[in-house]
């Protein structure tokens, strides 16, 4: 997949729900129309991607009423400056009951577009391992925000058990690695372009392993530094 430049702003990826039931019947005309009509926002739409209760995706590349990539998302208020800037995102109708009160009802087909769209904004980012998935609770709980059960589910935990970073490096054109198990080296030495991302494709694993095994690294990789593999 080729990278996509209008996503590298964005170092958060967050889930959102519409907070409506089953019942309504949430499009990108919906969506349009709420942030349009109802909150008078000037480029309406602030979600970046739609997914609808029977697993359509709207976005504004399919010709859909949603925020173009290129543009900054409106969709994260009460978490302080700088946020709708940085993150992208992601709503699915629905995560209340008919008596409105907060629940993961999301279709299989939400669920199956969910990781389909996840995957690949992964691999169209230019530094996917600098990307951080949180619900939108998530950021307003870490910044001191008002509590809110959007996205009505624990995105964080989902995207971990769902192996999106794993998939993703599967799912990526083939590159030069070892074949097997056996062809594994215990160290990698770090060269010249080389990023934690790069290096976690190339021996099949993730960045967040990598991390993991070597505690004392930094944020930061330089040509030379030797890293243990799993």
């Amino acid at each position: 997949m080729a990278l996509d430049q209008r996503l590298a702003k964005f170092d958060h990826f967050v889930c959102h729900c519409t907070a409506t039931p089953p019942s309504v019947n949430v499009d990108d005309k919906w969506i349009d129309r709420l942030h349009g009509d109802v909150n008078k926002w000037r480029e309406r739409a602030g979600y970046h991607v739609l997914i609808g209760r029977d697993g359509k995706v709207y976005k504004r590349d399919t010709g859909h009423l949603m925020r173009d990539y290129s543009r900054p998302g409106a969709h994260v208020g009460n978490v302080g400056p700088g946020w709708n800037t940085r993150s992208f995102g992601i709503v699915l109708a629905g995560g209340v009951d008919e008596n409105n009160k907060p629940v993961d009802n999301f279709t299989q087909a939400q669920w199956k577009a969910l990781e389909e769209e996840c995957i690949a904004f992964l691999q169209a980012h230019p530094t996917p391992d600098k990307v951080r998935a949180v619900g939108h609770r998530d950021l307003l709980r870490e910044n001191k925000g008002p509590p809110k059960a959007c996205p009505c589910f624990d995105f964080p935990e989902w995207w971990a058990e769902q192996q999106i970073v794993a998939k993703a490096l599967d799912d990526q054109e083939d590159v030069d690695r070892p074949p097997n198990a056996l062809d594994q080296p215990m160290e990698y030495t770090v060269k010249a372009g080389d990023s934690l991302w790069k290096i976690a494709r190339r021996f099949r694993t993730t960045a967040n392993v990598l991390r993991r095994l070597n505690t004392d690294m930094a944020n930061l990789i330089y040509p030379g530094q030797r890293i243990k593999l799993p």
